[in-house]
């Protein structure tokens, strides 16, 4: 099998979009997969407060790109963006009341896909898998700085 990461990335990320698309439009036809994930991230750090910043370390967002997103998940009512004591230009981003309904639907079709992909390979084999995928990740990360 000839080695082509780079490809066989891309080609998951199709096909995970896809899906993933497939999935949010049974619950929710305006909620972008990447705004799936933006609010899974602040449900896992609930009890941390999460600045747009937060965000753009997690996704390895530039800042106007990830601004246009919360801008529309804003309008949608799945976040607010709320102003800090400490300093006004500080912007919180907390959950709205739709994000709060979508929230286990979003869980399970984490799981969903998981399950899909992860069908028929073993314990061993996603350890694996899972500890070089972070040191690609890690490597990544450095020729970035």
């Amino acid at each position: 099998m000839k080695r082509e990461l780079v490809i066989q990335l891309k080609t998951i990320n199709f096909f995970l979009n896809k899906r993933i698309e497939e999935l949010h439009k049974s619950f929710d036809g305006n909620l972008s997969p990447i705004s799936g994930l933006i609010l899974k991230f602040i449900f896992q750090n609930s009890d941390k407060v999460i600045f747009q910043k937060d965000i753009e370390e997690e996704f390895s967002m530039k800042k106007s790109r990830l601004s246009k997103i919360l801008s529309s998940m804003e309008k949608e009512g799945y976040v607010k963006r709320v102003s800090v004591k400490e300093d006004a230009r500080l912007k919180q981003i907390i959950l709205g009341e739709k994000a709060k309904e979508l929230n286990e639907n979003i869980l399970k079709s984490k799981e969903e896909i998981e399950k899909i992909i992860f069908k028929n390979i073993d314990e061993k084999n996603l350890d694996i898998f899972f500890e070089v995928l972070q040191e690609m990740v890690s490597n990544l990360k450095k020729d970035m700085e």
